[in-house]
């Protein structure tokens, strides 16, 4: 009897902050374009009103009508294989920058 052997792709994600609107997001590996500088990395992202965290989650290749962003990889490039715990830090990411923007109005 033969084996069925079909490829399982494995997917993992990235926490990044997009540069031109610095908001944070969970990006999956496969849309984060090649690149040969850590420096200078763009993300190809679906041309959705609100991409959801189902959208994320899914990992589905990126089409070549998608846009790609400039992003900077948080938490030193660190590879998420589970996407609650990437999802969880991107809050993390958000209530502590919301948490500054507070202090920052404060004292001033």
């Amino acid at each position: 009897m033969a084996e069925n052997k079909s490829k399982i792709r494995r997917l993992s994600w990235f926490l990044a902050l997009f540069k031109e609107t610095n908001n944070y997001s969970v990006v999956p590996k496969n849309w984060i374009l090649p690149y040969d500088n850590i420096d200078n990395l763009f993300v190809k992202w679906p041309p959705l009103q609100n991409v959801t965290s189902d959208v994320i989650l899914a990992a589905k290749n990126p089409l070549p009508t998608w846009k790609a962003y400039k992003i900077k990889l948080l938490d030193d490039g660190k590879e998420y294989y589970n996407f609650k715990k990437a999802w969880h830090r991107k809050v993390d990411y958000q209530l502590s920058e919301s948490s500054s923007t507070e202090v920052d109005s404060l004292v001033k």
